[in-house]
């Protein structure tokens, strides 16, 4: 699987309501290695958005960042954006993408 095959996929709730599509894909270096010395990489989650027009520009990934006047508007154009745990994605290749749980307030990414 890639990130291309995520990006921009409808997002279902569990009863089949539509919350938006895939803005992004969160990563962990925690993934079985694949012959190297790093870890493999696994998703993490998805960043879920009812709004496919404007980038988050970093401002989803720590608390402060930037001239407040424009994080603040960021913040408020991306309100509604949720984060889906990725055991709870009901992964097919083709198609929405069904959630088996409601998704959560996207948390700044830790440091």
């Amino acid at each position: 699987m890639r990130t291309a095959d995520l990006v921009a996929r409808v997002v279902e709730a569990p009863d089949g309501s539509r919350l938006g599509a895939v803005v992004d894909v969160r990563v962990v270096g925690n993934g079985p290695s694949r012959g190297g010395a790093l870890p493999g990489l696994r998703v993490d989650g998805l960043v879920v958005s009812p709004r496919r027009f404007g980038a988050l520009w970093g401002y989803d990934r720590y608390e402060q960042h930037g001239p407040w006047l424009l994080r603040a508007l960021v913040r408020w154009w991306h309100r509604d954006v949720r984060y889906a745990r990725w055991d709870t994605v009901g992964w097919q290749p083709s198609g929405p993408l069904r959630l088996a749980a409601d998704p959560a307030p996207l948390p700044p990414l830790r440091e």
